[in-house]
């Protein structure tokens, strides 16, 4: 199973660890899945893959990562 893979898994914590992953192994290619993420209904995946796409975030990533910003979620 690939790390990506992950983030669709049924539990929470797991597509957190994903995300938090793929933001330390920084490949430009998982970039997709942790935009993905930036919807996940777990508010911890959403900021762990916001955070994470800092470290693999192209030009166009970085846009709909800003469109984000403004999740009310509490931390």
């Amino acid at each position: 199973m690939r790390l990506s893979e992950l983030l669709t898994d049924p539990d929470p914590e797991v597509r957190r660890t994903a995300a938090e992953a793929l933001g330390k192994v920084g490949h430009r290619a998982s970039s997709s899945g942790l935009l993905a993420a930036l919807n996940d209904r777990d508010q911890r995946v959403r900021a762990a893959a916001a955070l994470s796409l800092g470290s693999v975030a192209d030009g166009a990533s970085g846009i709909v990562l800003v469109e984000h910003l403004a999740d009310s979620a509490e931390p």
